[in-house]
């Protein structure tokens, strides 16, 4: 009976150790349990913030005054205000028309001076925005006065966070009564690019000014699949133009984002406005995403990728009920009155080589 008790006694004494060290162990797992909580209350926001932001590309209208004919001024202008654009979040940042040279309304003395500061796509202006973007992994959209071999571009060269250029814009319908566009070569193409940026890879297409005046360069770049299509801009932006602008994004489906220069202070007439713009392609609801003022600055529009593609598999509007046999009309070359003999800034006809 004694050994029996000694035994039991030993027992129940192993098992009230154990008991003891039990519950120290959990008093150490609760403890570590409450340690881990409070971590993941102040990092898991952070967490939920990062996916919501996730899919929700922030483009940067750099509406900012260039230095006419002044390209390593503008160039180092716009590096300082890309760099902006980085520290707060953009995914894109985007210049407005022919940043190089700054596009004003007064035509140069001399134009051969004018082209003289046309620059390659090997250019060190190309080349230090290539390396910016890499340095920032921000994409940047830079416009220039473009030279290939003995032909003049109005260009928007896209290019990526990994410093590549994914996208070479020509404007296509140059603003034909000014000297300065008329002695350039219209675009022939209107590319789509699939742009990586940190919150999520779109399709990406470029108009530059009077190219959304022109319908069909909208429904060209929704036929090859843009999702987002960007619009440097150099003119005075008005209700009208807002209007044409608001329906491109609605009749394809893609959002639109526009960059213009900033409203001029004094102005003898025709002079830019600001107001640059942004839509989203639904026509409910907030389909207009932001409208600067005429200051100088940068505007930040923010568009959600999957609402677009949710709206875009949806649509009535872009690509799925459409009568392309109906519309051949639209690729003839003819010109019939009124709207035949218009004249260039060179003072000769609109000619169908031209087109």
């Amino acid at each position: 009976m004694a050994i029996k008790a000694i035994v039991i006694n030993d027992i129940n004494t192993f098992c009230l150790e154990s008991i003891l060290k039990v519950n120290a162990m959990k008093k150490k797992l609760i403890q570590l349990s409450v340690a881990i909580h409070f971590i993941l209350i102040a990092t898991v926001p952070n967490i939920y913030a990062q996916n919501d932001s996730f899919n929700k590309i922030k483009i940067a209208h750099l509406q900012i005054f260039a230095f006419n004919n002044n390209i390593e001024e503008n160039m180092q202008k716009a590096e300082l205000y890309f760099r902006k654009a980085d520290s707060i979040g953009a995914d894109l940042a985007v210049l407005p028309e022919m940043y190089s040279i700054g596009c004003g309304y007064d035509e140069p003395a001399n134009i051969e001076d004018w082209l003289s500061q046309a620059i390659s796509m090997d250019h060190p202006f190309i080349n230090h925005f290539v390396a910016l973007a890499k340095e920032l992994e921000m994409a940047i959209a830079v416009t220039f006065l473009e030279k290939e071999n003995r032909e003049y571009y109005n260009s928007v060269c896209v290019i990526d966070r990994f410093g590549e250029i994914c996208l070479n814009h020509r404007k296509v319908h140059l603003w034909e009564p000014s000297l300065v566009e008329a002695v350039c070569t219209s675009g022939k193409e209107f590319d789509v690019c699939n742009l990586n940026t940190k919150n999520g890879t779109f399709k990406l297409g470029a108009m530059i000014c009077a190219d959304y005046y022109f319908p069909e360069s909208a429904r060209i770049l929704m036929l090859n699949g843009a999702e987002i299509v960007i619009v440097p801009n150099a003119a005075p932006l008005s209700e009208h133009l807002h209007a044409m602008l608001k329906s491109r994004a609605i009749e394809n489906s893609f959002g639109i984002a526009l960059v213009n220069y900033p409203g001029e202070k004094e102005c003898p007439g025709y002079c830019h406005t600001g107001r640059s713009i942004a839509f989203n392609p639904w026509y409910w609801g907030e389909y207009q995403i932001f409208e600067a003022d005429e200051k100088e600055g940068i505007y930040i529009s923010e568009f959600d990728l999957l609402e677009i593609r949710r709206y875009r598999n949806e649509s009535y509007f872009g690509n799925a009920y459409r009568h392309p046999t109906l519309y051949k009309p639209l690729i003839d070359t003819v010109v019939n009155e009124p709207f035949k003999g218009r004249k260039t800034g060179l003072g000769v006809d609109f000619t169908q080589k031209k087109r």
